[in-house]
Formats: structure tokens, C-alpha cells, sequence
């Protein structure tokens, strides 16, 4: 059976915009609650805590950042489901062989093992790392794509031709882009709304807030990813082919994503960071009225909502356990086109077609990629 892919054409406006829409909710997940959006890292914690649990026999969190997060994100690939074409998903998981499955169990297992060893995967790294110019998730971003690059154009899969650009948005991705705004603008409006709150120190007041802008923005980065693309394989690793643009199966897309996702994401981060600076005066030294402003009882500091010791540090040693993740991770992703955060959101869309009876063997392929990944990372201390 021949793999089939609907779509033809790259998509420069939606790969920008749902790029945008990964750095708003990144930037907001970090400026609010002073944590990253590292897709890997809530997976692979949430999955040894249910194994810490069950062993245990203790009660399990459901109430935990990283859970909450990856809920958001699961909500966000059913809420896709049901807006658009549920064949969709099949299309883009097809089931042409016993092999094919075989190979999705060692990307994710790569995947698995590779974002454990060196702490991340594109999301942590690629977005949230370089954004912050990190010397670690540069080198790692630079390695596991050159690797990527290379398994992608050595273990090739059947991939579709790009044949045009569409610059315009469909009914469907109008939708999520509309809906990704709702959900920024009414958080930013909760935000405001709790504002007296947070300075009179209410912790239950800022403890659900802080859930909210949890699943908030793993929603918006959800839908984010898929309007961007990133949720199907083939356009991923259709970019991958990057070193050879002679190809009629390269896809720039992804491109456009990181054009709009690197710049905001970027100065969300330096923005944050000199607040952090301007609020925090060395001791014994004359303040400024702007730094006189920033440090009474009722400024805003950053992290909003989070101890300043939550800001994520630059610092980092480039290690062997970093190196070797990174060709393990960037082996897998150009294995399957696929990371933790898009398979997350797959999982969703796949909930949605298993509750309305129109999941077929995707599923197979799906659910053996996202268990290899989960085992690689609880195998790997």
C-alpha cells in the first residue's frame, strides 16, 4: 500500500503563525510560572511518577504541572479532531507494512532514550533553549538536526511532491488560529482580573492560576504545532531534506515556523530576564527610580507567579550524556518526522477518532511509537 498525504503544498502562512502561536504560549508558560515548555521533560516525569506510584501503591497526581500540560495537549489534538477530517489522521499514520510499525517502535524508543540523555527534545531545545541562547540546546539543536537530516535522506519513506505554496489559511486552520487567540487574550484577562490578588500574597489564588496557565498554554502550543505542521510526519521529514532543495519532496515549512517562533520567543526571554535584572539591585548600592519602581511591594517581578529561583539558567555543561542523546534523538526524528510534543497532540486526534469509532491501524503505529518512547525514558537513568 502506498503512503497517501492529502497535502501538496508547503505552507509558509500557517507554518509563521503557528510558530507565533508556540512562542506566545512558551513565552507565557515561562514568564508566569518561570517554567519551560519542554514537551520531553513533562512526559518522561509524569511517566515515572505513575511507575513510582503503582510500585508503591501510593496515590497518583493527577494535579501536577506536568500532567496538567500534557492534558492540555491531548485536549488540543481532540479539539483538532473534531474540526477537521478524521481520515486525516490515518492518512498521515498509514499501515502499509509490518516494517513500518517496526521502525516507529525504534524512533520512539531513539526518541525516548535521546531526550532523556541530553534533557529535551525541539521544543526545549530547538525553541525554548536557542531563544534564551543556550550553549547546551544550540549544540544539541545543531546535532540531532544534522542527524536528523541525515537518517531522513538515508532511510527515506514515500513522501509527498510540493507542487505549490498556499498562503492563505483554510477553514479549519482559521479556526485554531482564531481559537489560540481567544485563549491567550482571556488568560491575559485572568491575569488581570487576579492581579490585586497576587500582590497581596494569596497562594490558593496564584497556586490555580498557575494550573490554568499550565493547561492554557499547552493548549495553545497543541494547536500551535498543528497549525504549523508539526503534527504530521511526512511534512517533517519532507524538511528534512533540507541539504538537497533540487528535491520535489522538500517542505519549507517548517522554516517558516522557526522565523515566527525564534524572534518572539527571543525577546519574551531577554525582556523577562532584564525585569529580573532591573527588580533585583545589587545589595549596598544606590537605586535608580526605575529600579526603585520595580522593587516596592507592588511591582511586577518575573516569573509573575513563581519563586525567582524558577527563571531557567543559560548555564550548563556540554557533557557526553548531552552529545550522545542528541544523535540518539535527532536518529529518531528523522526516523519517524515525529518528537514527543506532536505525538502528544496525535494522541489526542487518535482519542477523538477511537470515541467516534474512526481509528483504523494508525492507531498501531501511533500508540507503539508514543509506549517505545515512554519505556526509552524510564530504561535510561
Amino acid at each position: 500500500m502506498a503512503l497517501e498525504v492529502s497535502k501538496t503544498a508547503a505552507l509558509p502562512l500557517a507554518g509563521f503563525l503557528g510558530g507565533l502561536g508556540i512562542a506566545t504560549s512558551a513565552s507565557l508558560l515561562l514568564l508566569v510560572n518561570g517554567r519551560v515548555l519542554g514537551i520531553s521533560g513533562f512526559l518522561h516525569r509524569s511517566a515515572r511518577h505513575f511507575v513510582s506510584q503503582c510500585w508503591q501503591g501510593g496515590p497518583l497526581n493527577a494535579w501536577n504541572a506536568d500532567a496538567l500540560a500534557l492534558i492540555g495537549m491531548v485536549i488540543a489534538g481532540f479539539a483538532i479532531a473534531a474540526l477537521d477530517d478524521p481520515q486525516r489522521l490515518l492518512l498521515e499514520f498509514a499501515y502499509p507494512s509490518p516494517l513500518m510499525v517496526l521502525r516507529s517502535i525504534i524512533a520512539g524508543f531513539l526518541v525516548g532514550i535521546g531526550s532523556r540523555l541530553q534533557n529535551g527534545c525541539t521544543s526545549g531545545h530547538m525553541i525554548c533553549g536557542l531563544s534564551r541562547a543556550s550553549t547546551r540546546s544550540l549544540v544539541a539543536s545543531l546535532i540531532f538536526t544534522s542527524f536528523g537530516i541525515l537518517v531522513a535522506n538515508l532511510a527515506p519513506v514515500e513522501l509527498p511532491v510540493i507542487t505549490s505554496y498556499k498562503w492563505q489559511l483554510n477553514r479549519t486552520e482559521a479556526i485554531i488560529f482564531g481559537t489560540q487567540a481567544i485563549i491567550i487574550g482571556l488568560t491575559l484577562v485572568l491575569l488581570a482580573i487576579f492581579w490585586t490578588s497576587f500582590l497581596d500574597g494569596a497562594p490558593r489564588v496564584a497556586n490555580g492560576v498557575m494550573h490554568f496557565i499550565t493547561i492554557a498554554s499547552s493548549l495553545v502550543f497543541g494547536l500551535s504545532m498543528h497549525l504549523s505542521g508539526m503534527t504530521t510526519p511526512t511534512r517533517v521529514q519532507g524538511f528534512l531534506l533540507t541539504p538537497f532543495f533540487s528535491k520535489p519532496e522538500f517542505d519549507p515549512t517548517m522554516a517558516y515556523l522557526a522565523v515566527g517562533a525564534l524572534p518572539l520567543s527571543t525577546a519574551a526571554y531577554f525582556l523577562g530576564h532584564q525585569q529580573r535584572v532591573c527588580s533585583t539591585p545589587p545589595a549596598n548600592t544606590e537605586r535608580s527610580p526605575l529600579q526603585a519602581k520595580w522593587t516596592t511591594s507592588k511591582s511586577i517581578r518575573v516569573p509573575i507567579l513563581a519563586s525567582p529561583n524558577d527563571w531557567p539558567s543559560v548555564m550548563g555543561q556540554v557533557d557526553r550524556r548531552l552529545l550522545v542523546g542528541a544523535v540518539l534523538f535527532g536518529c529518531g526524528w528523522g526516523l519517524e518526522g515525529i518528537c514527543p510534543g506532536p505525538a502528544i497532540v496525535n494522541l489526542g486526534r487518535l482519542t477523538y477518532n477511537l470515541t467516534h469509532r474512526t481509528a483504523e491501524w494508525e492507531s498501531l503505529r501511533l500508540v507503539a511509537w508514543i509506549i517505545s518512547a515512554i519505556v526509552g525514558g524510564l530504561v535510561t537513568p
